[in-house]
């Protein structure tokens, strides 16, 4: 069974969608393109062009200070995504972009703070990957 949309903070336009967490940071990160093809001609030029118009897409959160419940609810997304196995929905919070076959890039949870406690705190890259 794949896994359910990602879950993001509840949004008055999107009332059906999975509600999640509050971040305190969200990072589009800079589009990466793989495809770029370059062609080198013998007099020392050369032709750049893509094999794939459609960039790798990088969205970035950082969560802190949330309550049990919140982080079962992204520790429970990210084991039914198998981690990086299963593709998933994710709707960006700001542009409400949905995106299909988002995977798990980096999930990292719990950074240790100086009093030797843990904090309930994720950090979590999910990369959209070009099709075709």
């Amino acid at each position: 069974m794949p896994p359910a949309q990602y879950p993001t903070p509840f949004k008055a336009a999107f009332p059906s969608e999975p509600a999640g967490p509050m971040y305190v940071k969200l990072l589009d990160l800079a589009i990466e393109y793989p495809g770029a093809v370059v062609k080198l001609f013998k007099d020392g030029g050369a032709s750049i062009g893509l094999s794939n118009a459609n960039g790798v897409l990088r969205f970035e959160f950082t969560y802190d200070g949330l309550t049990l419940a919140e982080a079962a609810t992204l520790d429970g997304h990210v084991a039914s995504a198998i981690f990086e196995f299963y593709g998933f929905q994710f709707r960006h919070p700001r542009t409400g972009t949905l995106y299909n076959d988002v995977h798990y890039e980096i999930y990292e949870p719990d950074h240790p703070v100086p009093n030797g406690m843990s904090q309930q705190s994720r950090h979590i890259i999910l990369i959209k990957r070009p099709t075709g």
